[in-house]
């Protein structure tokens, strides 16, 4: 017979498997001791996906009560299955009525594939929201319908300690927003991040809301770069954005679609009606401004030509690094990503990102960034990546630092430009 194993093996078994959920819970099936182990771990970060499973969480934390002060991140999941997007999630008003001030330690909110029916939370669901969640700082929504605005507003000021707001494809049955349904102010948010469709969010956030001007940190479709590149956030919805923020703003990661030559140049030369040009993205108001990234993702149709400064979303990529004004930036990123054009060579996509980085306004660039008012900055670096698709040939390294070195000649020799080939997956 084997002798038994000493507790504290096992204990620190166990204890390593902390981040793996699915070994925890064949751990779990073991015996009683390990049981008591391994869910002293899962708890940490929950999934609840309906409320069968939602009252079984609950009597679990009721049945031991050093478990609770464990749970950290809470995600409501509404469809599971493969072939569902967006299901319906009783579950939040259970959770909210059952355990409200009962989870000292959670910081994390999130909700996933969901579709947020009127009667998903009552207006007493709100209440006990925002009082006995008073210290999540952290909501993630991940494919979530809404059906208005005003459902997301109230979600958002129900959690007064909220510092980090994460959006990901959410829509919305109705455009419409009924002020009077708002029964608190809203939280000083930090951090925001954007991804897919998300001007109604951006509309929400500056004119309903007004909390732009707290934000330090905003990424609108750089994260998901999986995200197609119709669904990206619109360039006047960044621009929207970035116009009501403040000086507090220290990180801008955006991702930005570009139009092909012909959908911005007019067919028909006689024809002289007034353009609404694209509106500009600027920095001058971001004074602490530290990290700037922008990703121009080039259009897939090339065969009439990229398209040039004067057409670019947000202004031309030197009238955006010319608006600089903060003397603590110390990273600048561009990425351009070509995984959509799937139909060109390696020499072809480098030919395609060099005229989009054309000769002309990347020496105004490299002249400003080496000029008088940048050079006092240290620990400065400039990104210049390409962003290419595995399912075709991409340039190799060498051939794009070669490219980006002759374009950028000085800032090469003083040690700031870096270079990079990244092959990525798209959905």
């Amino acid at each position: 017979m084997l002798p038994e194993m000493p507790t504290e093996t096992w204990e620190r078994i166990l204890d390593y498997l902390w981040d793996k959920p699915a070994d925890l819970k064949r751990c779990a099936a073991v015996c009683k001791a390990w049981y008591a182990r391994s869910y002293f771990h899962l708890v940490t970060s929950t999934r609840l996906v309906d409320p069968h499973r939602t009252h079984l969480f609950t009597k679990l934390l009721e049945r031991r009560p050093q478990l609770p002060a464990r749970v950290q991140t809470v995600v409501i999941v509404g469809a599971v299955s493969s072939g569902e997007t967006r299901r319906p999630i009783p579950h939040l008003g259970t959770f909210v009525l059952m355990l409200a001030k009962k989870l000292p330690s959670m910081y994390t909110l999130g909700i996933a594939n969901a579709d947020w029916q009127p009667s998903t939370l009552s207006s007493s669901g709100f209440l006990h929201l925002s009082t006995g969640f008073a210290c999540i700082t952290q909501l993630h929504l991940i494919y979530v319908t809404f059906p208005s605005k005003i459902f997301l507003a109230r979600l958002v000021c129900a959690l007064p300690s909220l510092r980090d707001l994460g959006c990901q494809h959410l829509l919305f049955r109705s455009a419409s927003f009924n002020p009077s349904m708002m029964c608190s102010p809203p939280p000083q948010i930090k951090i925001i991040h954007l991804d897919g469709p998300s001007d109604d969010v951006v509309d929400l956030i500056v004119l309903h809301l007004g909390i732009a001007a707290t934000l330090e940190d905003v990424r609108a479709g750089w994260l998901d770069r999986s995200t197609a590149v119709e669904d990206c956030v619109s360039a006047s919805a960044v621009a929207s954005l970035l116009q009501h923020t403040g000086a507090t703003l220290r990180c801008i990661y955006i991702r930005l679609r570009v139009q092909p030559a012909a959908a911005v140049a007019p067919e028909n030369t006689a024809d002289v009606s007034p353009r609404t040009n694209p509106p500009l993205v600027i920095f001058d108001q971001c004074t602490e401004l530290q990290q700037l990234g922008i990703c121009y993702t080039l259009p897939k149709s090339t065969s009439k030509g990229t398209a040039q400064s004067g057409s670019l979303p947000g202004g031309s990529l030197y009238d955006v690094i010319s608006s600089i004004k903060s003397v603590k930036i110390r990273i600048l990123g561009i990425r351009l990503d070509v995984r959509h054009i799937d139909d060109s060579g390696a020499l072809n996509l480098l030919k395609i990102a060099l005229e989009f980085l054309d000769q002309q306004q990347c020496a105004k660039i490299d002249e400003t960034l080496t000029n008088e008012q940048f050079k006092t900055r240290t620990r400065r670096a400039l990104w210049v990546q390409l962003m290419c698709s595995p399912h075709v040939p991409a340039p190799d390294s060498n051939s794009w630092n070669s490219a980006m070195v002759a374009r950028f000649p000085q800032l090469h020799a003083r040690g700031i430009l870096h270079t990079a080939v990244n092959v990525s997956i798209q959905g």
